[in-house]
């Protein structure tokens, strides 16, 4: 609270009409049995011509701290408590609340001129006398405390209000914010912080809505690492935290051996987005607006990804073009799809089965760290290609593994009757008719030659 003892070299028109002016409120008449303002203004310079004291206007201000706030009620308590100990308790007094700055303010007009006695209320020290007063009303009222001296004047703030804004920040902090809007989304509505040119002040806006704030260098919390010291902090530890965890996912990816960017971006999933420039490559989590350069992970200090890459593509083709040549000596040794798989074991070939609700579809061949879909080696290689292959190895069956239908087997589409073999006791398989329509080709084929010949 800083109280000003305005000039009073002007008339009590001007100085009414001044707050009648400016002012954003009237708050009554103390001390008077007509709350009409002209009234009251009449009644001053009507016993004021009969007394020989000059300049008897008396016109004083009562400022709040920016932010803080009390109710009309409480300042008619203070303004009463403040004439009274300066020695206008008897005396009438008009109250105008204005809020044209950027604080509000109390104005009150009242006479210098005790109408009982017609003199001069006394004045000595007056300004003097107006800081002590304040000094008491600000601890009556719990007010912004102020240093003063002449000339000069100082917030001092409640014994608490630091107390309270620092337990605030210290669990704030504890969260680790890396900025300054972070740091305002974890100390929530009660307590507001704003940017000023030397540092921060903070205001505490719980307790009936005034604001308490405090510079951030006068916290505890700060005295020995300031706010933006410890932030910067904050934002290195959690740099190097993600840095760790990238590092480590694409350490785990890198060890299944990718032969494009590509195929190392599937393997990292949603979790790390994979980002190539002309700058390089760098890998940014999901979870954080964070990125990594891939010159800041320890699993390409040695070699580069690009060069991890190359060499996986070359070991990769290597490895198939074996693959292959396994595949096929153990294809055409194979009886049937058992056996198969079990000499591809003992030739240390690893083989995965892939099924579903409706069984076995596909299979992957695995050498040296490397998978291969059975696609990738060859479409003889696929699980379909196979069963076909070694079905054809099985008398009597067709490709698709089951038993071959006879031609006494087969019903009529529209009777339902089945067809009587060609030949009495004699059944007709699938490899018979092969072996006819070979002959038949072969014989063509040789008619075709004498044909031409003659």
């Amino acid at each position: 609270m800083i109280p000003k003892i305005l000039p009073s070299g002007r008339t009590f028109t001007a100085i009414f009409r001044y707050n009648e002016k400016n002012a954003s409120e009237f708050l009554g008449i103390e001390n008077f049995p007509s709350d009409d303002k002209i009234d009251l203004m009449n009644y001053f310079e009507t016993f004021g011509v009969c007394s020989n004291v000059s300049n008897q206007v008396f016109h004083c201000s009562i400022a709040l701290r920016p932010g803080e706030n009390v109710s009309d009620e409480t300042f008619k308590n203070i303004a009463g408590d403040y004439m009274n100990m300066m020695g206008y308790g008897d005396q009438p007094y008009a109250m105008y609340r204005h809020y044209d700055k950027g604080h509000q303010h109390l104005h009150l007009v009242s006479s210098r001129v005790n109408f009982e006695t017609l003199r001069k209320i006394n004045d000595s020290n007056e300004k003097f006398r107006s800081m002590a007063i304040a000094d008491h009303i600000e601890k009556k009222y719990n007010l912004y405390r102020v240093e003063r001296t002449p000339g000069k004047t100082k917030v001092r703030l409640p014994e608490g209000i630091i107390h309270e804004i620092n337990e605030k920040l210290i669990t704030a902090m504890e969260q680790k914010p890396v900025t300054f809007e972070e740091l305002q989304t974890l100390t929530g509505q009660d307590l507001q912080s704003l940017k000023a040119s030397r540092g921060v002040v903070f205001f505490n806006l719980q307790a009936n809505g005034r604001g308490r704030g405090v510079a951030s260098s006068q916290l505890p919390i700060f005295r020995e690492k300031s706010l933006k010291q410890q932030l910067y902090e904050n934002r290195q530890e959690k740099i190097k935290d993600i840095t760790m965890s990238v590092n480590a996912k694409v350490s785990a990816a890198l060890d299944k051996k990718p032969q494009s960017i590509e195929k190392l971006s599937k393997l990292l999933g949603d979790e790390i987005k994979v980002i190539a420039s002309k700058k390089g490559i760098t890998f940014q989590p999901a979870s954080s607006d964070y990125w990594v350069s891939s010159s800041k992970l320890q699993c390409l200090k040695d070699k580069s990804l690009k060069q991890q890459i190359n060499e996986n593509l070359t070991d990769w083709r290597a490895n198939k073009q074996q693959l292959e040549g396994i595949l096929s000596q153990v294809l055409h040794t194979s009886k049937n799809i058992e056996d198969f798989q079990n000499e591809l074991l003992k030739v240390g070939i690893q083989h995965t089965l892939h099924s579903n609700s409706g069984g076995v579809y596909g299979i992957s061949f695995s050498i040296s760290g490397f998978e291969f879909k059975g696609s990738e080696t060859g479409k003889n290689y696929t699980w379909t290609a196979l069963n076909r292959h070694f079905d054809r190895l099985q008398p009597g069956m067709k490709k698709s593994g089951k038993p071959a239908k006879t031609k006494s087997q087969i019903k009529m589409p529209d009777t339902g009757k089945v067809i009587p073999s060609l030949k009495l006791g004699h059944v007709s398989t699938a490899e018979d008719d092969w072996k006819r329509r070979r002959k038949k080709r072969k014989y063509d084929e040789e008619n075709e030659e004498k044909n031409i010949s003659i």
